[in-house]
C-alpha cells in the first residue's frame, strides 16, 4: 500500500465499475462497486464518504437479497461509525454483522465483525467482552489457518491486559502481534496502529521511542487510513505516559493534519483531549475544556478516555497553597 495516489486510481477504477453496473443494469455488480468505494474512502480516511457509499451498498443488498454481499460489507458500516462517535450504535452493527456472517457460513466477515467489535468494547472499556470477542476471532482464524487476522485481535487483548494493569503480560502480547505481522509481510495494514500498542505497553523509554520512531516511517511510506488515527492518538497517549507532552502535542497536530479534508468526531475530540492533558500536566488551567471533554467522552460512549480526564480534573480543582501555607512553609 504506497499512498494516496494509489487510492485515487482505485477509487477511479470502483466509480468506472459502478458507472458499468448502472448501466448495464446489473444490481449486484453495483453494490460490489459501492463497496469497493468504501473501503477506498476508508483507507483514505474519509470516514463520512466512506459510511456513504457502504450504506448505499448495504441498502441494495438489502433490497435485493444479496445476503453475501450483506455479509461482507456489514462490519465496514460498525468500523465507519467508531470515528463518527457514534460508540454504541457501531458495537451493535459489529455484533450484528457477526451473527449474519456466522448464519450464511461466511467466516472472515465473522473474524472482521469480532475484531471490529472488540475495538469497540476497548473504548468502551468493556474489558471482559472486549476479550471475549478477541478470543471468539482467534479460534475461527485458527480453525481457517487465517493468521493474517491473529495481530488484530492480539492487539485488542493487549490493550485489555494493560487496562487490567497487567503492563508486562499486555507489552508481551503487543510484541508476539507485531513479529507475526512482520512475518507476514503486512506491516502497510497494520502496522502503525500495532507499533503504537507496543510504545503505549512498554515499561522502556528506548522501546517507546523506537516504536513510535518506526510507526512514523511506515505512515510516511504510506499506510490504511485506521494507521493515521490510532497511531496518533495511541502515540500520544504513550507520551503522556510519560511525561512527554511537547511529543503528545506533535501527535496531536499530525492526526490534525491528516483528518483536515475530512475531520471526524472521534479525531476532533482524541486531538482536543489530547492537548487538554498536556495543558494539564503543565499546570494549565483547564479545567472547564477537561470537563467538556469528559462530557463528550461520556455522551459517546467512550468510557477509557475517562480516568485520565478525571485524574486530570481532580488535580485540577485542587485549591492552591494560601499565601500563609507558603510562608509557613518557607516559600
Amino acid at each position: 500500500f504506497a499512498g494516496i495516489d494509489q487510492i485515487e486510481g482505485c477509487l477511479d477504477e470502483h466509480r468506472k465499475s459502478l458507472d458499468c453496473a448502472e448501466r448495464a443494469q446489473l444490481v449486484e455488480r453495483r453494490a460490489l462497486a459501492l463497496s469497493g468505494l468504501g473501503d477506498a474512502h476508508y483507507a483514505a480516511g474519509r470516514m463520512f464518504t466512506a459510511h456513504e457509499s457502504i450504506s448505499q451498498c448495504l441498502e441494495l443488498a438489502r433490497e435485493h437479497s444479496l445476503g453475501a454481499v450483506e455479509a461482507a460489507n456489514r462490519f465496514m458500516l460498525a468500523t465507519v461509525k467508531i470515528y463518527m462517535n457514534e460508540t454504541e450504535q457501531a458495537l451493535a452493527d459489529a455484533l450484528g454483522s457477526a451473527d449474519l456472517a456466522r448464519q450464511v457460513g461466511h467466516a472472515r466477515a465473522e473474524i472482521v465483525s469480532r475484531l471490529t467489535a472488540g475495538w469497540v468494547l476497548v473504548s468502551m472499556a468493556d474489558r471482559d467482552a472486549a476479550r471475549r470477542e478477541a478470543n471468539l476471532g482467534l479460534e475461527i482464524a485458527e480453525r481457517l489457518g487465517a493468521k493474517r487476522f491473529e495481530p488484530f485481535l492480539q492487539e485488542t487483548l493487549a490493550r485489555v491486559e494493560l487496562m487490567e494493569g497487567n503492563r508486562a503480560r499486555a507489552s508481551e502480547t503487543a510484541e508476539t502481534a507485531l513479529a507475526t505481522l512482520r512475518e507476514l509481510g503486512t506491516m502497510s495494514f497494520i502496522g502503525p496502529w500495532l507499533l503504537s500498542t507496543v510504545a503505549l505497553c512498554t515499561g522502556q523509554a528506548a522501546r517507546r521511542h523506537d516504536a513510535l520512531a518506526e510507526g512514523e516511517r511506515l505512515l510516511g511510506e504510506g499506510s490504511i487510513g485506521h494507521n493515521h488515527f490510532r497511531f496518533h492518538r495511541y502515540a500520544a497517549q504513550a507520551c503522556l505516559d510519560a511525561g512527554e507532552t511537547d511529543a503528545a502535542r506533535r501527535q496531536a497536530d499530525l492526526l490534525e493534519r491528516f483528518t483536515a479534508p475530512e475531520p471526524t468526531p472521534w479525531s476532533s475530540f482524541h486531538i482536543a483531549r489530547i492537548r487538554a492533558l498536556a495543558d494539564a500536566a503543565e499546570g494549565y488551567d483547564v479545567a472547564a475544556e477537561l470537563g467538556r471533554l469528559r462530557e463528550e467522552a461520556e455522551a459517546a460512549a467512550l468510557y477509557a478516555a475517562i480516568p485520565a480526564l478525571d485524574g486530570a480534573l481532580k488535580h485540577a480543582r485542587q485549591p492552591a497553597p494560601s499565601s500563609n501555607v507558603k510562608a509557613e512553609q518557607g516559600g
